[in-house]
């Protein structure tokens, strides 16, 4: 096995240590495999075909939102959206969409370019399932 070293600032590495205990993980490196599994599995998202997707956003609150509106009214994928105030500094959207799986991946990479934007996760599957 390969060892890999990277930087991490402390707040981050103090939080990824936490929700390693939460999830029972015994090491960092069990964590860190787990992640880059999710990461290249991802990457390999099926591009052929339609599918359908729940995508998650987490923004700031108080953070210019005009390039996540322009963003909604590009793509026709999106079947339903919604936006719920989290706390006084962060919002959830969440979008329901439904399309070429090629559309979907290019929408999920231009909101995770939209720098207000503070994480983007998705969950997908084929339409014919």
């Amino acid at each position: 096995m390969s060892i890999v070293s990277l930087s991490v600032n402390e707040e981050l590495l103090r939080r990824f240590d936490e929700a390693l205990k939460e999830k029972g993980y015994s090491t960092r490196s069990e964590g860190f495999r787990d992640s880059i599994r999710k990461f290249v599995d991802e990457s390999a998202w099926n591009m052929e075909g339609e599918n359908i997707a729940v995508v998650t956003v987490l923004c700031g609150k108080n953070a210019p939102k005009h390039e996540l509106l322009r963003m909604q009214h590009e793509y026709d994928e999106i079947q339903t959206m919604m936006h719920m105030h989290l706390d006084e500094t962060n919002c959830l959207e969440i979008y329901v969409v439904k399309g070429e799986s090629s559309r979907i991946k290019q929408m999920i990479q231009d909101i995770r370019k939209i720098k207000t934007v503070k994480h983007t996760e998705f969950m997908s599957s084929a339409c014919d399932v």
